[in-house]
């Protein structure tokens, strides 16, 4: 996989670490009005899509087990039976950070066959295709976290 998509997704995700390490417990649940979701949702979230379009769509495990019910597209956390494990969520978020490193590193995505699949109407045919998307998506969500932040009142 390309080296400088990898070392983009790696300087994001890294921002995203920071800004989450500084959150108070309850700052992870504020879900201000006007807001779908709440940062706990939003970093669930972006696991669960990354992991898709970069390790399930190359036929690879995807590492995310059972959080796709919590996460995937039109969930919220109003369906929840109790609130996720934040430090869980956030040692998920870096320890599949560093598996993305490593697996590109080892050249584990090279010889992929991957899901091609469109996506608003774009074709998504590689892997790289899929990572590059997950890039956008994350800073979309990130986007979303910084404002659920703005105007959080805790």
């Amino acid at each position: 996989m390309n080296t400088t998509l990898i070392n983009l997704i790696s300087f994001g995700t890294t921002r995203l670490v920071g800004i989450l390490e500084e959150l108070n417990q309850e700052k992870w649940f504020i879900q201000p009005e006007g807001f779908a979701n709440n940062i706990a949702w939003n970093v669930g979230h972006l696991l669960v899509v990354r992991q898709n379009l970069v390790y399930r769509n190359s036929g690879l495990d995807p590492n995310v087990s059972g959080m796709g019910s919590l996460y995937k597209p039109g969930t919220s956390p109003a369906d929840w039976e109790s609130q996720p494990d934040t430090a869980a969520l956030l040692e998920k978020l870096k320890a599949c950070q560093a598996q993305l490193q490593a697996d590109a590193a080892a050249g584990i995505f090279d010889n992929v066959e991957y899901n091609k699949f469109e996506l608003g109407g774009i074709p998504m045919n590689t892997v790289e295709d899929g990572a590059a998307f997950s890039l956008w998506h994350e800073a979309l969500h990130m986007g979303v976290i910084t404002s659920i932040l703005d105007v959080a009142t805790v």
